[in-house]
């Protein structure tokens, strides 16, 4: 399957967090490229038949790229996506006010009739704002990207 994960990053977290998730998936024999939302060229995003979207957390939300890229997304019905988030905190409250990225993603996903959301998404910690990522984390990603393979 080809599969199109799409980043933004600031610090560089979200950027590791989805080349790891991207490993895993190619390692399963998938077709997987792994990009910053910058370089996505819209009219390319149909060749793919799954999206993964990762994102820092600003403000309580996604960043403004990557909300401007699921709002304007023009693919074919039934193109699985999945998102994720990069947070700062530490691995275990994951609730907070501060950590509802991926919660706004999903909701703007659902208003696409689209995309077909395969599975809940993941929040992933980050040490204060400019990281690194929290010990345990990688390994977090690696196991999300286990179970979107097998959702794919």
């Amino acid at each position: 399957m080809k599969v199109l994960i799409v980043y933004e990053t600031k610090y560089g977290n979200t950027k590791k967090a989805a080349e790891t998730m991207g490993d895993v998936i190619k390692e399963a024999g998938n077709d997987v490229t792994v990009m910053k939302v910058d370089v996505v060229e819209s009219e390319r995003i149909k060749d793919y038949e799954a999206l993964v979207i990762g994102s820092p957390t600003y403000a309580s939300s996604q960043a403004k790229s990557i909300k401007k890229f699921i709002s304007s997304l023009d693919v074919d019905a039934g193109t699985k996506i999945v998102v994720f988030d990069t947070h700062s905190g530490d691995g275990i409250n994951t609730g907070g006010p501060m950590r509802r990225a991926v919660k706004k993603m999903e909701k703007q996903i659902e208003k696409n009739p689209n995309l077909e959301k395969i599975m809940n998404g993941l929040q992933v910690a980050v040490k204060g704002i400019e990281g690194p990522l929290i010990d345990g984390e990688l390994e977090k990603c690696k196991a999300f990207a286990k179970k979107i393979v097998e959702n794919l």
